[in-house]
């Protein structure tokens, strides 16, 4: 994604119909990371304040919808925009991030609400 601040990559496993990506779509809180840590993926200021703002599953992504305009996009939204519309057009259902957990079933209909605004059904 050349419009995208990292650069992201983003992969489409076909057979699995998944969706695999770092710093695009994000799933909080980080539970699977850390079902083997002492540790809460919920601890810390910064984690309570943040955290359910970018919850994919958010209903609506209001939160998430802005930070991918107003900071993801920012660097070329032109280019965001199309890389979103071209993986929007891929078969998949399940995405793993990397940073979060992963949207086993769904995953399509979370990608389309959360970027709704680069697919033409809002913002822009």
């Amino acid at each position: 994604m050349d419009g995208h601040g990292n650069r992201e990559i983003v992969l489409c496993h076909k057979p699995s119909r998944t969706l695999i990506e770092a710093d695009l779509l994000f799933n909080s809180p980080c539970t699977e990371q850390y079902a083997c840590s002492e540790e809460s993926p919920t601890a810390g200021l910064l984690n309570r304040l943040f955290m359910p703002l970018l919850a994919a599953r958010a209903s609506p992504p209001t939160w998430h919808r802005r930070f991918a305009w107003y900071a993801l996009s920012k660097p070329d939204r032109v280019s965001f925009t199309e890389s979103v519309r071209r993986i929007h057009s891929w078969d998949f259902d399940r995405v793993i991030p990397c940073h979060e957990d992963v949207i086993e079933e769904g995953g399509k209909e979370v990608f389309r609400s959360v970027f709704e605004w680069f697919l033409g059904e809002g913002k822009n």
